[in-house]
């Protein structure tokens, strides 16, 4: 058999030169130490077993290993994270804007409204006057709560709230509800008001406007007391009088406070 010595001299000439550099070498060990070379071979095997191969194979390389702790190409991963991160940081910023804007409309919304309410609470201070006490400078004028509640009274429908005889309204005698007590002055009427039908920032009221507007019926003396030759108006249904009671009795509790205060206040 003949040989062929310039295929041995290469052989030779290769087994004598190092594949890796010393660096490469330590590089490949600390991988096989780690378990990192055994997670890229499984990432690979299943990149070559997947039925449908990737149509850009170094793509797919950047969405499995780059991050952005370990980026080495411009225009991998690491780049498109930081444009990512700076608009976020933009929309941010404009979104808090936006809120702030948001906020300010608002509250011109919320004066626009107190503004037009001011005079109809205005009138139930007026209908029912809490009385002074015998004082050189009397206090500012305030709503009377145990008159406006016996006011209200002669709208409320007699029976119970269930409609079938088991449950007595809660205003009527044999509830045995305590009578409210305490004021409101024109200032505490629209701060109750401003938080009862306010809209909040998911756009939600804790109570529907159109509740004020029957309640300010039901107050005003004109609605029980007709004039001559007229006829008194109804009795509220008693689902609407349930809730028309229900949101009286949320503003005594919103001032009730108050009055407790300025009663316990000790005189100068």
């Amino acid at each position: 058999m003949n040989m062929d010595w310039g295929f041995v001299d290469q052989l030779n000439q290769l087994q004598g030169e190092a594949l890796l550099t010393p660096k490469e070498a330590d590089f490949r060990q600390y991988l096989v130490k780690t378990g990192a070379a055994e997670e890229i071979v499984k990432v690979l095997v299943g990149m070559e077993e997947a039925p449908e191969k990737p149509a850009d194979a170094s793509l797919w390389m950047q969405e499995h290993f780059g991050s952005q702790e370990m980026a080495l190409v411009s225009g991998r991963p690491i780049d498109k994270i930081n444009e990512v991160v700076g608009e976020n940081e933009e929309l941010k910023a404009k979104f808090a804007d936006l809120e702030a804007q948001f906020a300010a409309t608002m509250g011109k919304i919320a004066d626009i409204v107190a503004e037009k309410r001011r005079p109809s609470l205005e009138a139930l201070i007026r209908h029912h006057p809490m009385e002074p006490p015998d004082e050189d400078e009397p206090p500012p004028p305030a709503l009377d709560l145990a008159k406006m509640y016996t006011q209200m009274l002669m709208r409320f429908p007699a029976g119970s709230s269930d409609g079938e005889g088991s449950e007595p309204a809660p205003w009527s005698p044999e509830a045995a509800e305590e009578p409210p007590v305490g004021s409101a002055t024109a200032e505490a009427l629209g701060a109750w008001s401003a938080d009862a039908f306010g809209m909040d920032s998911e756009f939600a009221r804790k109570s529907e406007p159109a509740l004020l507007d029957s309640l300010l019926q039901c107050a005003d003396p004109a609605s029980a007391t007709p004039a001559e030759g007229e006829e008194a108006p109804p009795s509220l249904e008693m689902e609407l009088a349930l809730k028309v009671h229900a949101l009286f009795w949320t503003l005594v509790a919103a001032v009730a406070p108050v009055a407790e205060a300025v009663e316990a206040a000790p005189a100068e």
